[in-house]
């Protein structure tokens, strides 16, 4: 399904079942050869940039559109591939100090072509696929957080499961409140995953609990924005959300959404 999903993004892959070593037990998948992600994250490369809003852009997909969202998009389920120009499997590139990178390409001993890199999403196993009300809740949340408003973000947080057990509502709506008043705008755009944990972690304090396909949403929201700035620190989830969630887009958005 997610292959069917992608099949007009040449640059995104996931690995295929190969039938009929497929059952309830035992599922047979196709080999997919790359680079793990993380390897660009440790190291300023010319792809950084293109993976980090190939990341961003794959998950909003999955969230936005398809409503089928890999649920655990952390590096080591994320390979990178790089093509050249007639469709075929490059060499990795090693790893090298750049003055020595430059010097092997300057003496012909290092391509000097990058090709074209292709994510390749693993572990397909964990998938989730939200409610009309699990998407109504994230769209509050993500319009609060983008919008800074503490008080609306606290409530939609508290919507997101039948069996409240926060002890003291109020006192969370107005943490999330007083945080959020004070903060500088700038912070949120640059520290946006310490923003996310230490909301996760008033949540926990306060006994706040999620449904789990919320939950794992916001975890793996956390997860991607972690890996994709790192590999371009301008690249953020946050920042893309903000725009999709402005008044001009986010009730044609929410249209969409929640059909």
């Amino acid at each position: 399904r997610f292959n069917k999903n992608f099949k007009a993004w040449s640059n995104v892959d996931f690995p295929r079942p190969i039938f009929p070593l497929v059952s309830t037990d035992v599922l047979v998948e196709s080999f997919e050869e790359g680079c793990l992600i993380s390897r660009y994250v440790r190291q300023q490369h010319p792809y950084n940039r293109v993976l980090a809003k190939t990341g961003v852009g794959l998950f909003l997909k999955m969230m936005l559109h398809d409503n089928f969202i890999h649920a655990d998009l952390h590096p080591g389920n994320i390979i990178v591939r790089r093509m050249n120009n007639t469709g075929l499997l490059e060499a990795a590139e090693p790893v090298l100090a750049p003055g020595v990178s430059g010097w092997l390409k300057r003496m012909g001993l290092m391509g000097s072509s990058l090709g074209q890199p292709k994510v390749v999403i693993l572990d397909t196993g964990m998938v989730v696929e939200l409610e009309k009300r699990d998407k109504e809740s994230l769209l509050s949340f993500f319009t609060a957080l983008t919008r800074m408003d503490g008080e609306r973000l606290a409530k939609a947080v508290l919507s997101m499961s039948e069996g409240q057990t926060c002890k003291n509502p109020s006192a969370f709506i107005q943490e999330m409140k007083d945080t959020f008043t004070n903060m500088d705008p700038e912070y949120l755009r640059l520290e946006s995953q310490t923003v996310m944990k230490n909301m996760i972690e008033a949540m926990r304090q306060h006994q706040v609990t999620l449904r789990s396909a919320v939950s794992t949403v916001v975890v793996t929201t956390l997860v991607l924005e972690g890996w994709s700035s790192k590999l371009d620190p301008e690249i953020r989830i946050i920042n893309t959300l903000k725009e999709l969630l402005s008044p001009e887009v986010s009730e044609k958005l929410m249209r969409i959404w929640l059909n």
